[in-house]
């Protein structure tokens, strides 16, 4: 008989401090959230005290000022002092250090967009035109040609990122995975994978390679909820020694379909109705289960669609599953085939 996995801790109430949805707290929230963590431990703090910070002002005792002949002079509003600084931190997490998100002692009370403007200029001496992978770029004003006056080659890479990036000046909204949220972090590689792959994030343990990690929705647009059923997006940004490199990702270990020419018809079907665009982030219409109805390899992945996987109760609970298969390559040219799961 499988056995439900632990963690260390009483938990009784963490869905109410973990939860994406907002709403009232029931019941009270736990005392720890399971092993010893600084950040969780800041994290209860931060709910505790926010609560605190809205229960002592539960109504605007100056609103009466705003009326009358007190109107005519401006009057200071009233305040409520936080038991913590963490009732007035944008997240939990910002006394974590890194050489991006800085040393991790917020200055409190202080504001750096106040500053002078020399805090953003950049110098760039020294350093190099990059593409988006973190390759160098010796010239972008020439591009690569058969023979002196031949036909440009399509293997010109930096070529087509040029005039990609000029094509998409005027970003428009995703076609998938239009709705999500990210954040910085870090990836710490536990063995020395050498053996099997010379990529530099596995190439020793206990490495550690700075990471930015997106998490989405599929089929919402860009102002559709959070907590809707449907499969999560998990993309990871490597930012390596070699250069950039993103890891696509759901929440779920299988898809929807086998073969990628199918890609385009499972995301027309899934979407709105074009006359009346409902619904929104929802396969619950015909166009959808029309679609699935004729591709019988969709069951399994209906199977995990329709389970609590696709209403995931918080980011910290969410797997991520590579899409992809991968080729690793070692140092000696050898190769392996796997899954980041």
């Amino acid at each position: 008989m499988a056995k439900r996995k632990t963690n260390g801790g009483a938990v009784d109430g963490a869905g109410s401090v973990l939860s994406t949805i907002a709403g009232p707290a029931e019941p009270a929230h736990p005392t720890r959230l399971g092993p010893p963590n600084q950040i969780a431990e800041q994290l209860l703090t931060k709910v505790v005290t926010d609560q605190a910070l809205a229960a002592g002002m539960p109504f605007n005792p100056t609103k009466p000022l705003e009326y009358g002949e007190a109107a005519y002079t401006p009057h200071e509003g009233d305040t409520e002092s936080p038991a913590s600084d963490w009732a007035t931190a944008s997240t939990s997490t910002e006394s974590v250090a890194s050489p991006k998100v800085g040393d991790g002692r917020p200055d409190i009370g202080g504001n750096p967009l106040d500053g002078p403007l020399d805090r953003v200029r950049v110098d760039d001496s020294g350093r190099e035109l990059t593409t988006n992978q973190g390759v160098p770029v010796a010239d972008n004003q020439h591009s690569l040609k058969i023979g002196l006056r031949g036909p440009t080659a399509m293997e010109d890479f930096i070529l087509r990122e040029k005039i990609t990036h000029f094509d998409h000046e005027r970003i428009p909204e995703r076609v998938v995975h239009a709705r999500g949220s990210a954040a910085h972090g870090y990836f710490e590689s536990y063995n020395d994978l050498c053996a099997i792959t010379r990529a530099a994030p596995f190439s020793a343990a206990g490495k550690r390679t700075p990471v930015f990690v997106r998490f989405s929705t599929v089929a919402g647009e860009r102002g559709s909820a959070d907590t809707v059923r449907d499969v999560r997006g998990f993309a990871t940004k490597f930012y390596t020694d070699e250069g950039n490199w993103d890891l696509v990702a759901n929440n779920i270990p299988v898809f929807f379909i086998q073969d990628a020419m199918k890609f385009p018809d499972l995301v027309h079907a899934v979407k709105p109705e074009p006359h009346h665009a409902m619904p929104q982030a929802s396969s619950a219409h015909d166009t959808f289960w029309d679609f699935a109805s004729l591709s019988p390899e969709i069951f399994h992945m209906l199977m995990w669609h329709t389970s609590d996987r696709a209403i995931p109760r918080s980011y910290r609970m969410m797997q991520g599953f590579g899409v992809h298969t991968f080729r690793l390559v070692n140092a000696k040219g050898e190769s392996v085939f796997c899954k980041f799961h």
